[in-house]
This record gives structure tokens, sequence and C-alpha cells, in this order.
């Protein structure tokens, strides 16, 4: 974990900043099985120095002989309260929802494999 870590780099000859702040992540094994979870704030200049928050209420747990989570949830919460919402439904398939508005309401959502995001 870390209160405070800023990083300056260079792609394409682009310029960027990025500060992640409140930070925590981990990951823990146990019983063949890997659950990570993580929180903080992503501020970059990528982002017109918007901010993005993320948060694991559920955290990823994936079984040693799978590729990807069968359970786990992370919310991204970014301008104007919108909120994008990943929810691991198995191994294989995981949803995603948009809140564009900030309202509460998941306006979309979609089922992908997990293969298609990562």
């Amino acid at each position: 974990s870390t209160a405070n870590f800023a990083v300056a780099s260079t792609f394409g000859g682009v310029q960027s900043n990025q500060t992640l702040t409140n930070y925590d992540t981990s990951l823990q094994v146990r019983n063949a099985t890997w659950t990570t979870a993580a929180r903080g704030t992503l501020t970059s200049s990528a982002l017109n120095s918007g901010s993005v928050a993320i948060e694991t209420p559920t955290p990823f747990a994936r079984p040693a002989n799978q590729s990807y989570p069968a359970i786990g949830q992370a919310v991204m919460s970014g301008a104007a309260g919108s909120r994008v919402r990943v929810t691991a439904l198995n191994a294989a398939t995981v949803k995603i929802e948009l809140d564009a508005d900030g309202n509460g309401v998941y306006e979309t959502a979609v089922d992908k494999p997990w293969s298609d995001i990562l």
C-alpha cells in the first residue's frame, strides 16, 4: 500500500503524469485459490487531470486451475459520479455494467468472455 505514488512517462512522444493515492492491493493464496483486492485513486494527465477511483467490494478469487476469476467485483468511479462495475460471473464470463450519469442505475450491461478483456 502507499499513500501517494507519482510517475511521469513518455510513450510515442506524448508525456503524461500519473498519481496513485491511498492505494492498497493484496494477493492471498490459500487452498489453491488466488484472491486479489485493490482500492485507490488514479489521477492522470492522460485523463485531462481527472481521476478514477477503484475498489473491490468483493475480492476476485481464481482457483489455481483456472485462468480467470470465478467470483469477485470491482467498481470504478469517474467524473460526475459515473461508474463501471465489473463482476465475475464464473471463470469464463464477466459482466460489465455502466452507470454513465451517476444516478446509481446501471443503464448498460454486457457479458463478455474474460479472454476478451484480459
